[in-house]
């Protein structure tokens, strides 16, 4: 019973600590154009990570101007809004692609095999605009952390010093 009950802790600490973080990652070069109304693209996810995970969008953006309010939506669902870069003030010639603004969300709850993503651009009386450079989607999985195996050893040497005893 012993060897028995060895075995199978090594084997369990062994497939612990051997399971590496399995990944999706889809990247898109969107590049919109200076957009006035805006952007569309699709992500698509194939369902190959397992549970737990975690996904998230980011969102490479190019004259994303302070007061600029720029909505994120996926499949309807507001997401948020692009970050702006710095204090920039609409100013530069366009093309110069020199404002580059990053925005990450986390869209766990929002995965879905297809994902349509859609930037309402704010077109105010400034007529701002956006550029979407690319767009990342990242699916992760979430590592079941060392504790809880640690603890399933426990207990199940706690059950055999039991049955022993008992």
């Amino acid at each position: 019973m012993k060897k028995i009950l060895t075995t199978l802790t090594a084997l369990i600490l062994i497939l612990a600590l051997s399971s590496g973080a399995q990944a999706y990652v889809e990247t898109i070069d969107v590049n919109s154009g200076y957009q006035f109304v805006s952007v569309d693209w699709t992500h698509t996810y194939d369902g190959s990570v397992p549970t737990p995970l975690r996904a998230t969008l980011s969102i490479l953006a190019d004259d994303v101007d302070n007061g600029e309010i720029d909505k994120v939506f996926i499949n309807g669902n507001y997401l948020g809004d692009l970050n702006f870069y710095g204090g920039f003030a609409n100013n530069r010639p366009a093309g110069a692609g020199e404002y580059i603004s990053s925005t990450t969300f986390d869209i766990t709850p929002f995965l879905a095999a297809v994902m349509n993503i859609h930037v309402e651009v704010f077109n105010g009386a400034s007529s701002y605009a956006v550029e979407i450079l690319t767009s990342s989607l990242e699916v992760t999985a979430v590592p079941i952390p060392a504790a809880v195996w640690l603890l399933g050893t426990a207990l199940l040497g706690l059950a055999g010093i039991r049955r022993k005893l008992g």
